[in-house]
């Protein structure tokens, strides 16, 4: 072989060992996440959450095969999961905390019922929430009408502080087996953490075929001194995959 050819492959052969090298250390240093394998046979699910004290929870579950209970949709809205009919119509609500009505994100925003600047991030027209135009905070809790689990997330828009009385629950039988305590002032490049929803996403798949509920809990009784621990939800809806922005999730727990 002449030494020139020789000298291209040799060189030729270096470049394609350091190229291997590069991908298998970029490959590795990569996180994932979630692992979501939807075939029509059974599958399984494997959901790593990092905690902001960088503690993780992991969890793997079979998912029923397409045919099952398992929705063929890649999204399935909860009924009235934006709250657009402007009621709390499909939702029960205790205390005082959320109001009489999901707040009109127009209305808000043309009357400076917002803190800081107008809200931002939000897919519909209302939304819930414990901010009532600046006055005293109340206590109280918003849940769901019972849904069949069909999908392994339940995915929605939240602005919440850290506050170890916010927070939302996945309820079954009646009671928290699920409780994610959420801080979106946390979410990287948020410059107006007081009115910009980020996504949030809970692992569901555990409880595939089965019905829970969805609740929001709010504790938070307080004067014009703590007024910004409050809480604004709204979007639900089951998905094939989390949309979740990283860094929000303080903790999370799931109860045995």
């Amino acid at each position: 072989m002449h030494k020139g050819a020789i000298a291209y492959l040799v060189i030729g052969i270096f470049l394609l060992i350091i190229f291997l090298l590069w991908y298998v250390h970029i490959g590795a240093s990569k996180h994932i996440t979630t692992i979501t394998t939807i075939a029509s046979t059974t599958s399984s699910l494997t959901t790593t959450i990092i905690n902001k004290n960088l503690t993780s929870t992991t969890t793997t579950t079979t998912i029923p095969p397409v045919g099952s209970c398992l929705s063929p949709n890649k999204t399935l809205a909860l009924e009235n999961g934006n709250f657009s009919t402007g009621t709390y119509e499909d939702w029960n609500l205790t205390g005082y905390g959320f109001g009489s009505a999901p707040l009109n994100i127009t209305w808000a925003n043309n009357n400076s019922c917002y803190y800081n600047t107008t809200w931002m991030g939000y897919n519909g027209n209302f939304f819930a929430t414990t901010y009532h135009c600046g006055l005293v905070l109340q206590a109280g809790n918003l849940t769901s009408k019972p849904f069949e689990v069909v999908l392994p997330y339940l995915n929605f828009k939240i602005i919440s502080p850290y506050d170890a009385q916010l927070y939302v629950e996945i309820i079954k039988d009646g009671k928290p087996v699920i409780i994610t305590h959420y801080d979106t002032y946390n979410a990287p490049g948020n410059l107006y953490p007081t009115s910009q929803f980020e996504n949030a996403s809970i692992p569901i798949a555990m409880f595939m075929c089965q019905n829970v509920s969805v609740r929001v809990v709010a504790n938070v009784v307080g004067t014009v001194v703590n007024r910004l621990d409050y809480i604004a939800v709204g979007d639900f809806y089951q998905s094939a995959v989390p949309i979740q922005t990283p860094g929000i999730v303080v903790n999370q727990q799931i109860v045995s």
